[in-house]
């Protein structure tokens, strides 16, 4: 039971870190992205008044950091790897939340900023960012800087382990994501599922692939990178112990 792989689904540059970290625990993965990350186009333009930028994923940070050269500008940082990824971009100031979207809300709301806040985002998030800012009296203009499209279809080798009975453990970090697996295993009745764990980084995350009859669905203690992994990897152990 132990060489049974963790299936990846986040977008392949994500998940491919995730993969490093998770192999240096000994926890072998396969990597099938349920999304395509997709710039909404080649430039971003900012605000004249742009005081400051929020980012609530590493994607955004790379997506804006390939198209504008603007690193003076203080970026505001969900958690540890977004803002690991602003520094290594070249931001001169990184403000991190350490934390959640509720965690960033309230680092920025308590912080004395001057000019405008702009939000690079996807478009579709889980979380009203500029709402929660705007009730704690913060102005927030939300910028739509990419879109997740559906990845392609399981490849050879995906299909071949999930057949075989090779995946231990499915891991989703969106509802997006879920949605997408939950149809893939819908068209594909044949794949194992009774001896399959789901690990999801929050319960709407969870909630599509609770039709899927996966032997377990455990939710990550709080909706972060690190609480995903550490999620993953105490699912792993009880599997396999």
């Amino acid at each position: 039971m132990q060489n049974r792989a963790v299936l990846l689904t986040r977008p392949v540059l994500d998940s491919r870190a995730v993969a490093r970290r998770l192999g240096a625990d000994g926890i072998a993965t396969a990597i099938w992205p349920m999304t395509e990350i997709v710039p909404s186009s080649n430039t971003v333009p900012l605000p004249a008044d742009t005081g400051g930028l929020v980012f609530t994923s590493r994607n955004a940070v790379r997506i804006f950091a390939a198209s504008n050269a603007r690193r003076d500008l203080t970026a505001w940082c969900v958690g540890n790897r977004t803002a690991d990824t602003a520094h290594a971009a070249g931001f001169e100031r990184v403000q991190n939340a350490q934390g959640d979207v509720i965690a960033l809300v309230a680092l920025i709301a308590s912080a004395s900023v001057s000019g405008g806040l702009v939000y690079l985002r996807a478009s579709d998030v889980s979380a009203d960012l500029a709402g929660l800012l705007a009730a704690r009296g913060v102005s927030l203009h939300s910028q739509v800087i990419y879109r997740a499209e559906p990845g392609d279809p399981a490849p050879d080798d995906i299909t071949a382990l999930l057949r075989a009975g090779s995946i231990g453990t499915v891991a989703v970090w969106s509802r997006r994501a879920a949605t997408l697996l939950a149809g893939h295993f819908a068209e594909n009745p044949g794949w194992p599922r009774s001896a399959i764990d789901a690990v999801a980084i929050s319960h709407r995350a969870a909630h599509p692939l609770e039709s899927l009859e996966f032997g377990n669905i455990s939710v990550s203690s709080e909706p972060t990178g690190a609480a995903m992994e550490a999620a993953i990897c105490v699912a792993v152990r009880q599997k396999s112990g």
